[in-house]
């Protein structure tokens, strides 16, 4: 195992808590494999063992009590490793020299046998010698040179000449066909360079911006997507793409927080109250243009409450909202006049609806003439004629409602409140250029 002593005795704090396996690898982002094993010895053991000694040979009394433990009494090897301290690979060396020479071959010194043999047959090694050089010769065939050169083309496009550095990682591309030997003479290259360029990756260059992507994903309460987190780190100077910060988000398990929603819809009549003048076009030049406004349910455990917005079509603010806990038209005509004294009407403003029964009631049509307002309605049963509004739920209850826990619904008045407020100066929209709605509006006044 890779691990050292430290995050060791980490991972088996975490287990003895309570944390399984998944949960740990998750935590401290550890190999699973090796999170596994070090649970694993924990429960055969009890406890934490001692650490493994480096280069560590057994008696032949320890490797007949470990071959013995797995041929005759069937443990596993896991178990074995953990009961003796030894090596998963060295174990597996002694189970195969007792079943193919019983004890005999497990109780043979490896190292002085070689020594012998090495003694016995000096003259036949210059033999040996001279048939592993043919057979590298022979091994030597075209088709891996010409890969290589394939490889070197490939490697100088937009550069002068490959380093050292990418003639070691074509090797290891290429080392899955041919013999690593023969690509390493071909190249010239010493084994100890391969693996030095290997094993020794660049440091991260991207350290600050990953850091900054935490930053920007907590501030939003995980609200904001890659496309929103390239913006806003562009608008903060860094020179990023947008694929580059969606692949880090997808290593650090950043995720935004909204969740899909089906797509439904539903084409009724036109309503008799008042037509349909936005008929979709949803496109404004300035603030107070068009207006639309609707009424959402939203229940917390068994309560309930209603949320009435009216929100300005042009760059999608909140202009007034109350929160209710019944629907009755004192909601609809609160939030009409605290629109009308926070903005300055001017001559033409349209205000778009469903067809709810507070929007076709006479004190509220009453209302709207008195203060210069063009009604407009959509049609029965069709919410896309009211897309706006209806996004605008969609996006608080997938970023407030959803992926949080409220202790009551005076606790959840609270957080609404804030976010409404978040929404219309802090959360950046990108067909706004990456700015909120009230940084649009203002900075569109400027200019004019």
């Amino acid at each position: 195992m890779t691990f050292n002593r430290k995050k060791w005795e980490l991972v088996t704090k975490l287990y003895k808590e309570g944390l399984k396996v998944a949960e740990i690898c998750r935590l401290t982002r550890f190999d699973r494999r090796d999170v596994r094993h070090v649970c694993r010895e924990y429960d055969i053991l009890g406890c934490m063992r001692e650490p493994r000694k480096n280069f560590y040979r057994g008696s032949n009394e320890l490797r007949k009590m470990a071959v013995d433990d797995i041929v005759f009494n069937s443990l596993s090897y896991a178990e074995v490793t953990v009961k003796y301290n030894i090596n998963r690979t060295t174990l597996k060396d002694w189970v195969h020299l007792f079943r193919h020479g019983g004890y005999e071959e497990l109780f043979v010194d490896r190292r002085k046998a070689r020594k012998r043999e090495n003694g016995k047959n000096s003259e036949n090694s210059r033999e040996c010698t001279d048939q592993a050089e043919e057979t590298r010769r022979r091994t030597l065939s075209p088709p891996s040179g010409e890969c290589l050169v394939k490889k070197s083309e490939s490697l100088s496009r937009g550069k002068t000449l490959p380093g050292t550095r990418d003639w070691a990682l074509a090797i290891n591309e290429l080392r899955r066909e041919y013999r690593l030997e023969v690509l390493l003479d071909i190249k010239k290259m010493a084994r100890s360079t391969f693996y030095y360029h290997i094993k020794n990756k660049r440091p991260d260059r991207l350290v600050s911006v990953r850091k900054r992507i935490r930053e920007i994903h907590a501030e939003h309460a995980g609200r904001y997507g890659y496309r929103r987190i390239t913006v806003q780190l562009k608008k903060e100077g860094f020179v990023i793409n947008h694929k580059t910060v969606y692949r880090i988000m997808k290593e650090l398990g950043l995720k935004n927080v909204r969740r899909k929603c089906k797509y439904r819809s539903y084409v009724g009549q036109v309503g008799s109250t008042a037509p349909n003048i936005v008929n979709r076009d949803f496109s404004t030049t300035s603030p107070n243009q068009k207006w639309t406004t609707d009424v959402t349910q939203i229940s917390v455990g068994t309560e309930k409450c209603y949320l009435s917005p009216i929100l300005d079509m042009y760059n999608g603010e909140i202009v007034s909202y109350v929160i209710s806990d019944r629907a009755d038209l004192k909601m609809v005509m609160d939030m009409l006049d605290k629109a009308c004294e926070s903005r300055v009407i001017s001559e033409g403003l349209i205000l778009h609806s469903d067809q709810g029964w507070q929007y076709q009631h006479y004190n509220y049509q009453q209302s709207l003439k008195q203060h210069g307002i063009i009604q407009s309605m959509s049609r029965k049963g069709n919410c896309l004629d009211n897309a706006m509004m209806e996004n605008f739920f969609g996006i608080m209850k997938s970023e407030l409602l959803y992926p949080n826990r409220f202790q009551n619904m005076a606790h959840f008045k609270q957080e609404l409140v804030k976010y409404i407020d978040y929404y219309n100066k802090d959360r950046i929209k990108l067909r706004l250029n990456g700015m909120s709605p009230v940084q649009y509006r203002t900075h569109n006044a400027v200019l004019s």
